[in-house]
């Protein structure tokens, strides 16, 4: 969600572009879980816990959020 939201778009004109608050984790010291769950709007105690499995999402559209567990989609979190 996050990506899609920081590419600008031409109709609108923003002084700044959409950012995660807080930095990515160091690549030498990934924590248990998801890479995103410090940061993410939606995260659950699963996130934190385990990575998530890759969702497909359509043609050639794939995921990893446990979100998107029992057949959600991306679609559904969106504003």
């Amino acid at each position: 969600e996050a990506l899609l939201a920081s590419v600008p778009k031409l109709e609108e004109k923003t002084a700044r572009l959409y950012s995660i608050e807080g930095q990515p984790p160091a690549l030498y010291n990934l924590p248990p879980g998801c890479s995103f769950a410090p940061r993410c709007p939606y995260v659950m105690d699963v996130c934190r816990e385990e990575y998530p499995p890759v969702f497909n999402q359509g043609e050639d559209q794939t995921a990893a959020c446990w979100k998107l567990e029992g057949g959600h989609r991306l679609e559904e979190f969106h504003d």
